[in-house]
């Protein structure tokens, strides 16, 4: 999404089928721009690392997992989208 406020319709069903009530609600989200003072770290796949410096980055995990065996160390960054 781009930055910015943008507003999401939401509706739901209850557990017979029919609609919820309301059917139809707006909720508003405040997305932020990406951090445009940080090194960019795209993960392309699953990571595993002895060790592992995250200070000053910006990481889009694209769902991937990473394993660390040894130190660990995040500082002043954003880690986003991580997967399990």
């Amino acid at each position: 999404m781009t930055p910015g406020v943008h507003k999401l319709k939401l509706s739901g069903f209850v557990r017979g089928g029919g609609p919820s009530t309301p059917p139809d609600v707006t909720l508003s989200v405040q997305v932020d721009p990406w951090p445009a003072d940080k090194k960019v770290v795209e993960l392309k796949e699953d990571l595993s690392a002895a060790d592992l410096d995250w200070t000053n980055v910006a990481v889009k995990g694209n769902g991937h997992v990473v394993k660390v065996s040894g130190k660990l160390t995040i500082k002043n960054s954003l880690i986003t989208a991580w997967g399990r």
